[in-house]
């Protein structure tokens, strides 16, 4: 749906060390899940970032943080005011040492999050 704001990173073999999947969204709600088709809002003013994954292989090799240099780069470039994201798996804290910060929305009650996990956190960070 948004080849532009999807990266993936490989060895010089053409090997898959990390993958990085966003698209323009709207802020305050989230993208559904297992959707057949994905439909971006015709006016979006966020860059949801559904998804960052790091091979074993690569990890600590400072792949995941070159991912996420890449996509503050795309959403920058299409001029949104805000990039968004639900943190799973306890990476909110990840995130936060990329400038994200938790956003209690009533529009996102517990039930909008429970596809993710027990710990999901929806969080957003100014661009």
């Amino acid at each position: 749906a948004s080849p532009d704001t999807c990266f993936l990173a490989c060895d010089p073999d053409g090997v898959a060390l990390a993958y990085l999947f966003s698209l323009p969204w709207r802020a305050g709600s989230l993208p559904p899940h297992n959707a057949p088709a994905c439909v971006l809002p015709a006016s979006p003013d966020c860059i949801y970032l559904h998804d960052l994954a790091v091979s074993p292989a690569a990890r600590g090799s400072g792949a995941a943080g070159l991912m996420v240099a890449r996509f503050f780069t795309a959403a920058r470039a299409l001029a949104l005011p805000q990039a968004c994201l639900v943190a799973v798996q306890a990476s909110a804290p990840f995130w936060a040492r990329h400038g994200f910060a938790v956003v209690d929305d009533p529009a996102l009650r517990p039930a909008s999050l429970a596809s993710y996990g027990e710990a999901a956190r929806y969080m957003a960070r100014l661009l």
